[in-house]
């Protein structure tokens, strides 16, 4: 899984066209600790993983390389995504993904 996440990160930030520094400021971290995930010579924690999820706007799924249980459609991605954050439509969100 380790090599799964650093090649995934390293592919999503090059489809983003997201900077490493710029994930390193994101992180509260240094370049350097960032350029040893690159480089495998050391690993995330949870935290900073969840962290990356975010700075790059995909699932934890895609980051570690597993497939989503559910393949949603382009369109109901951006609707989900478009409402997640709304505190009203979480729990409708949840429903309609069968998660509790």
């Amino acid at each position: 899984i380790e090599l799964n996440i650093t090649n995934n990160i390293n592919k999503y930030m090059t489809e983003k066209n997201k900077k490493r520094a710029d994930l390193a400021l994101y992180l509260n971290t240094t370049t350097q600790s960032v350029y040893r995930f690159f480089k495998g010579e050391s690993t995330p924690s949870i935290k900073q993983l969840v962290m990356i999820c975010n700075f790059l706007d995909i699932t934890i799924y895609q980051l570690i390389g597993i497939e989503d249980k559910a393949k949603l459609s382009d369109e109901e991605f951006e609707i989900i995504k478009a409402i997640r954050d709304d505190e009203l439509n979480k729990e409708l969100v949840k429903r309609a993904l069968n998660l509790k």
